[in-house]
């Protein structure tokens, strides 16, 4: 018996670069690699190849990808951001023929991914207070905080600028916001009253979705402010498992400090706890994250979490990230956590195949005459 296609649909400028033979290097080998290992054979397709029944996608044959006509795959890991409705709808249609889509969104709500963790009170302690950014909203955190930032959150956001809200003294607040002038960008500083908020600012909040979220200090090295990157996976058991934990640090600034590898800066930062304690409970809590999530996003396969620590060693949650993981260990030069993020998917769609599978049999059974 064939091994069975497994789906990849990809961006069109990652599919032109199979079609001009130039595809990334090492990401295509992983998948066919990961494929043997798990039965199933990847093909690369884009949405302008998608029919009812059958596609046109690249295969390999010979050491090189070739384009052909074969049977619509069952099952498909999205690693395309879908830029309109008329992309939603057809892949809509294609679920609605019993085929499955895992990883099918790639972006998410903050407000709404923050209101799902909350309902599971272990997590709570790890999460900053947030709320959607009213006027009566923003007072009651100002009752109770000194400082916010206002994140945009949505697809259509017209201000994408991050902006920040800060106690001066008292009564007395200070908000920063981004203006673009020419080719600059301009930070603005506004000073104002809790009672008498800026006219400007509640007319952007009532023209935009964004949220106002507790400004939890992150960590810094050498005055540099960083935060973690942990991808984590579905796997050929369906369970999730961490793929990577990675660090960024955050800025503008060019010059940012080296640092090998996150157990050096974990031990420069937090010098009284065993690096692999820390990395274990930040491994940990991203599981239970993505625990929480799993049966409000259903056939999700792939998280970006953004996180802080603590100065105790402890995660707190930033927000998903919708990087792409593959994207996240490439630039940090980690190999083995980039090849996984290649392997894991197919060892999740070999998964869905035997449930689906099982799944028919038990039908199947179920109709024959006792």
């Amino acid at each position: 018996m064939n091994d069975p296609y497994v789906g990849i649909l990809v961006s069109k400028q990652e599919y032109d670069l199979i079609s001009q033979g130039t595809p990334q290097a090492n990401e295509l080998q992983w998948y066919l690699e990961a494929g043997k290992q798990y039965g199933v054979k990847p093909c690369f397709f884009c949405l302008d190849d998608i029919e009812p029944n059958q596609m046109n996608a690249y295969i390999q044959e010979d050491n090189r990808y070739v384009l052909k006509q074969i049977p619509a795959p069952r099952v498909i890991h999205n690693r395309a951001v879908q830029s309109s409705p008329d992309d939603d709808e057809k892949i809509d249609d294609w679920c609605k023929d019993g085929r499955i889509v895992f990883n099918r969104l790639n972006r998410y709500e903050s407000q709404f991914v923050y209101e799902l963790l909350r309902e599971d009170l272990s997590l709570q302690p790890h999460l900053p207070e947030q709320v959607r950014a009213t006027a009566a909203n923003l007072r009651l955190m100002m009752k109770v905080h000194d400082k916010l930032i206002l994140i945009p959150d949505g697809e259509n956001v017209g201000n994408s600028e991050e902006m920040s809200l800060t106690r001066i003294s008292g009564n007395v607040w200070k908000w920063t916001y981004t203006v673009k002038t020419g080719n600059k960008h301009i930070k603005n500083n506004w000073q104002f009253k809790k009672s008498n908020l800026p006219s400007v600012l509640l007319y952007w909040l009532s023209q935009d979705c964004f949220i106002a979220k507790q400004k939890v200090p992150l960590p810094k090295y050498r005055g540099f402010p960083w935060e973690l990157r942990v991808c984590v996976q579905r796997c050929v058991t369906g369970n999730w498992l961490v793929s990577g934990t990675t660090y960024r640090f955050t800025g503008s600034s060019s010059s940012k400090p080296s640092v090998s590898n996150l157990d050096t800066l974990l031990q420069l930062q937090i010098p009284n706890l065993p690096p692999q304690e820390i990395q274990a409970a930040i491994e940990d809590f991203s599981l239970r994250v993505a625990g929480q999530l799993t049966g409000y996003l259903p056939h999700q396969a792939e998280l970006i979490l953004r996180l802080g620590l603590s100065p105790d060693g402890k995660p707190f949650w930033l927000e998903c990230h919708s990087m792409d993981p593959r994207v996240l260990f490439r630039q940090a030069g980690m190999k083995e956590n980039w090849k996984a993020t290649c392997a894991h998917p197919m060892g999740y769609a070999k998964y869905l195949i035997e449930q689906r599978r099982s799944s028919l049999l038990e039908k199947i059974k179920s109709r024959r005459p006792s």
